[in-house]
């Protein structure tokens, strides 16, 4: 595999087209190059080759991917420890692989809190399935007339009232709490699925610490939380060790 086959690779994922974008600027002995309208930096070195993009990923953070090849024939450690950035004096967040774990994990455990919150719901609607209450209220009248010696007599009267009851409906309420039951277990079976997804995604896509044979190369990236915005575009820096060689690369915000 040579740096170009690395660069390939590199370059699969598009980016968000309503995020922050920046171009990396070449330094002395690297190389801007272009792969399908994607700007990279090509680093070529006695040991080893490396190129450097950068991915959008929304307004506040991106990614800076890496692809790096060792040629060299003794073994060599990448590792997104070795990965930091800066603007200026001001040293910039980078987010690697733990940390990005630990983002996930926060994700899937508000995940299980909703669906739990949501399987009480539907639990709760289905215990009331089959109970029906009714209530009224009734209202009459009367009237009589007597006769007698002393002559007649009417009589009129009205009378009112409440009345309330309930019936259960056994069937209802079984079928209401088979839907219930289904649609919990299908609640469930999605969060899980949806966490084993983003750790799946997460495990391709996020630099771990790796060590290279000859001719081995790694691809991965890690997140940099963006520097804030500036008449003219940001800037930042790079820093990135590979082996016992210290490599730095610039992004410019690319203003529309």
């Amino acid at each position: 595999m040579n740096a170009r086959h690395v660069v390939l690779l590199l370059l699969l994922a598009p980016g968000l087209a309503t995020a922050r974008n920046f171009t990396p600027v070449a330094g002395e002995g690297q190389t801007l190059e272009y792969e399908n309208g994607q700007p990279f930096i090509l680093i070529e070195r006695p040991g080893f080759a490396v190129a450097i993009a950068f991915e959008p990923d929304g307004r506040r953070r991106g990614w800076v991917n890496l692809g790096v090849l060792n040629r060299s024939e003794a073994p060599l450690l990448v590792s997104d420890d070795a990965i930091s950035a800066s603007q200026g004096a001001r040293r910039l967040r980078v987010l690697g692989y733990e940390d990005l774990l630990k983002r996930q994990k926060r994700r899937e455990m508000w995940a299980t809190i909703g669906t739990a919150l949501l399987a009480g719901m539907n639990s709760y609607s289905a215990s009331q399935a089959g109970h029906t209450s009714y209530s009224g209220t009734y209202q009459g009248s009367s009237a009589s007339t007597l006769y007698g010696n002393g002559g007649t007599t009417y009589a009129s009267g009205t009378n009112s009232g409440y009345y309330s009851g309930s019936y259960y409906d056994a069937e209802a309420a079984a079928r209401a709490q088979a839907e219930a039951d289904q649609q919990n277990r299908e609640l469930i079976e999605q969060t899980l699925a949806n966490a084993e997804y983003q750790r799946a995604s997460l495990d391709a896509r996020a630099l771990q610490a790796t060590t290279l044979g000859q001719d081995e190369s790694v691809m991965g990236g890690v997140m940099v939380v963006l520097p804030g915005k500036r008449r003219g575009g940001a800037e930042f820096t790079v820093n990135i060790r590979i082996g016992d060689q210290q490599e730095q690369v610039t992004f410019t915000e690319s203003i529309d």
